[in-house]
């Protein structure tokens, strides 16, 4: 079963890395260690993983929630093997 049909599950992007600096420069982030981690065991990430998404270690992943008052938001995470 794949966690992303779940309803009360976000969606999850994998950004590329030339949209990662973009990101970066935007929030006046100059290290990627500060963002929240996501594990690559994540039922999540290995959905991506199994579908052909290439996920590694140290990639950036947008996760776009819906709020009822704020409409959409996007939340950042870094890729790690362990927390």
């Amino acid at each position: 079963m794949d966690p992303r049909d779940n309803i009360f599950v976000p969606r999850h992007k994998l950004v590329p890395k030339t949209e990662k600096k973009r990101v970066f420069k935007v929030f006046g982030l100059n290290d990627e260690h500060i963002l929240p981690k996501i594990l690559i065991s994540d039922p999540v990430i290995q959905a991506m993983i199994m579908e052909g998404v290439n996920v590694q270690l140290g990639d950036l992943i947008e996760i776009e929630r819906e709020s009822l008052t704020s409409g959409t938001s996007l939340y950042y995470r870094e890729v790690v093997l362990n927390a």
